[in-house]
Parts: C-alpha cells; structure tokens; sequence
C-alpha cells in the first residue's frame, strides 16, 4: 500500500467511526472546521504534493527538506491511526489531559492541523530548486549555503521531533500546544519565508487553498498572541503593531522600520522569559556566559529546564538557529543600497516572528 492510500484508509476509518455515532460528540462544537481539517488529508494540496515528490528526482529540484516534511507527515498518520485503533492510547492521553470526555476523534482532529500544516509545507518545498535557494534576494553565496544549512537542521529537528512520538511519548503530544501544534506552524511559517525569498509565488486553485489555511493560522496565532504579549507587558504590543503599521504605510524606510521591529522583538521577548538575574541563579558555568551575559544557548536551556523531552529541546535549538539566521540577513540587507524588499517578503517575515514570539511564550508558561 503506497503512502497515499494509507493516509486515506486512515481517513475513511475515521469517519466510519464518526458515522457510527459515537458517543458525547459535542466537542465538535469547538472545532467548526473540524471536516475541512480531516479532509484536508485528501486535499488538492496533498495530492499535488506526492505528485511533486513522484517527479523531484526526474527534475533535478530534489529538496531533502521536502522529503523530511513528508516523512513526518507519514509519522503523524500513523499516530492518528494508532489512536483510532487504540482506545488504551486515547484513554492515556485523556488521562495526560486530565479529561475523561476526550475521544480518540478529537485527538485524531488536533493531529490532522499538524498533518495540514506539514502538508503545505511539504508542497512548497518541493516548488523550490535547490539552486534556487534564497535566490530572490541579493544574498552571497556564502550565506545561502549557510540559510540553506541552518533550514536543513531546522528540518532534520522537525522530522526527528515527530517519529520521537511513539509508545509511552504519544501522551507528551497533548501536554501544551508547544509539543506538536506550534512546532508544526513553525516549520510551516519558515517555509514560507524560505518560498518568497527563492522564487516567485503561482497562481490557481492550489495556491488559493494554500492562502485559506495560512490565513486562518495567522487569524489564530495573532490572537493568542496578542493575548500573551498584554500578560506579559503590555508595552509589547506597540512594537508588534508598529511593524504592522509600518507594513501599511508609505514610508520609504519602512522595510527597516519593519526589520528591526522583528528582531527587536523576539530578542526581547527572549530576554524577557529567560532574563540574566535568573539565569544568574540557574547556572554558575562559565560557558554559560559571555563578558558576564547569558548566551543565547544558556536562555534556551533556562527557557526548556522544565521539558524533559530531548528532541522538542533540540527543535527549540533548532527553530531559534533558523529565525535568527534569517531575521540577521534581512536586518543586514537594510544597510545595502540596492536592498528593496517586496510586500510579500515583508508580510512572510512578520508572520515568522509572530509564530516564533508566540511559540517562546507557550514554552515558557511549562515553567510557570
């Protein structure tokens, strides 16, 4: 059975369950997209995207990312069809949840968004030649063999963080959102922003589907984000909706004005969760610190002391590695002459702090 028709056979039992009427479905309520979620499974998307990995070797545009993200995917289906099969599993879960009404249904709904993410994910990635790798902007080479690197761990991470999901682990995927829900928006919103800085978007049905579900997670994450900011400081959201006015306005400098809003922000935001007095207390290596400041690695580890799951902490490593290699590049070609970012590029940068600020956020509340 090929990978497709195992995703589908995994998507027919689940409906066959939900036709055969099981019992306290009123947690439907709560997800009203809950049927385009499963569907998506035997989306336009998902099918365009085997037909590209069918075809990458033939074409010369192979993208070992591309085939990292299907790989997970095909990991995620399989948990979902664990749980379908398994009631002992969902039992547990819901145990994790400390809910006993939770079905294998909705835990199979909250794994489908992941599967919807990495899937579109997946089709962008195998859009892209690899020579044509940040090729969009007036980057060296240099320094897209090093986005190009730092993409391919970032992804590696991904991959390894959802087959790490097995057995006693499977519980872990539903403590908090920061265990599958948020890391699979975070390789999906870097993705994007690897997309417009490569190559030009298309048009049609494909990329009108792509642009509804990139829509609705921005809607989601701008809300909890903002949510999280005003908690945290308020002073916060001015920053995060300068950069948003300056998106929308006329001013020449506002590719800069919008750059360093961003890197401003997830650093801050960084310090912020993980500040220097703590780490202080936390650690006494000299490693741990640079002309009497934390490094970035100690704040990671201050900021994931409390996961005990090596695999998300190495995404957490992973996903700061990339953001930042892409927020420094951005910030750099501000200073260049002839640097002129596009709308989209600006747009796509944005919505990558704001998953990333958002996914922080999340991670340090298991510490709270």
């Amino acid at each position: 059975m090929g990978q497709y028709d195992f995703y589908k056979s995994i998507l027919n039992e689940i409906n066959a369950i939900k036709r055969a009427g099981y019992p306290d479905l009123t947690f439907l309520n709560r997800f009203p997209e809950y049927h385009n979620i499963i569907s998506s499974i035997d989306s336009p998307l998902f099918k365009a995207t085997e037909l590209a990995m069918a075809n990458l070797e033939s074409n010369k545009t192979f993208s070992i990312a591309s085939e990292l993200a299907r790989s997970a995917n095909f990991s995620l289906m399989e948990t979902i069809g664990k749980i379908s099969l398994g009631n002992d599993i969902a039992r547990e879960i819901a145990q994790t949840m400390n809910s006993f009404t939770i079905s294998h249904i909705e835990i199979s709904s909250l794994l489908a968004r992941s599967i919807e993410s990495t899937t579109l994910a997946a089709y962008t990635l195998s859009r892209i030649p690899g020579e044509r790798f940040g090729s969009a902007l007036n980057f060296s080479l240099i320094d897209r063999d090093n986005l190009s690197a730092s993409f391919l761990d970032f992804s590696h991470s991904y991959k390894s963080l959802i087959n790490s999901f097995e057995g006693a682990k499977l519980s872990d995927m539903f403590r908090s959102p920061i265990f599958c829900e948020l890391p699979s928006i975070e390789f999906l919103k870097n993705t994007d922003l690897i997309e417009v800085i490569s190559i030009e978007g298309e048009e049609g049905e494909l990329e009108v589907e792509k642009q509804r579900v990139t829509s609705e997670i921005s809607i989601e994450t701008g809300q909890r984000l903002e949510e999280l900011l005003k908690s945290l400081d308020p002073s916060y959201i001015n920053i995060y909706q300068g950069a948003r006015e300056a998106f929308n306005s006329n001013n020449p400098d506002r590719n800069r004005h919008i750059c360093i809003s961003c890197r401003e922000l997830c650093t801050q935001i960084l310090r912020e969760v993980a500040p220097d007095e703590e780490i202080h207390k936390w650690s006494t290596s000299p490693s741990d610190f640079y002309k009497d400041r934390p490094t970035r690695a100690a704040r990671l580890r201050y900021l994931y002391r409390n996961i005990n799951h090596a695999p998300l902490c190495k995404f957490i490593d992973k996903d700061i590695d990339a953001v930042m290699a892409l927020l420094e590049l951005f910030n750099r070609g501000t200073h260049e002459v002839d640097a002129c970012y596009t709308p989209t590029q600006m747009e796509a940068l944005m919505l990558r702090a704001k998953s990333f600020i958002l996914f922080i956020l999340e991670i340090s509340k298991t510490n709270s």
